[in-house]
């Protein structure tokens, strides 16, 4: 009786055990964040709209301007990167800004133009 109650009580723990593991593992794996992306006057971004994305997904952005405009900055972005200001793309100088970002949180991410000086 003795031995039959320990490998129960065993049994009990091992299995406790198991579905923690297995449930902390499935939470990771199912938290989704939504990222909406757009682009102001003056240009277009890809990919844009809506997107649903898991947690530490790495996505990349392109923001590129209309003719007559410049990319100015991103918004919804911590430690966001100016573009196209001198960067050189095979000689000339580029009129598309990237941006690469890790999916942490629900963001809203805009690419701002303004008009180039004419």
């Amino acid at each position: 009786m003795g031995n039959s109650l320990n490998l129960f009580f065993i049994l009990i723990i091992l299995m406790g055990r198991c579905s923690k593991e297995e449930i902390n593992s499935s939470d990771q794996k199912t938290i989704k964040y939504t990222v909406t992306i757009s682009a102001s006057v003056g240009g277009t971004v890809s990919p844009e709209g809506e997107k649903i994305f898991s947690k530490g997904t790495v996505i990349s952005i392109t923001a590129t301007p209309d003719e007559g405009y410049r990319f100015l900055k991103w918004e919804g972005i911590e430690k966001s990167n100016p573009c196209g200001k001198g960067r050189q793309l095979n000689g000339a100088l580029s009129n598309f800004c990237h941006l690469t970002t890790i999916i942490n949180s629900n963001k809203e991410i805009q690419a701002v133009f303004q008009k180039a000086a004419q």
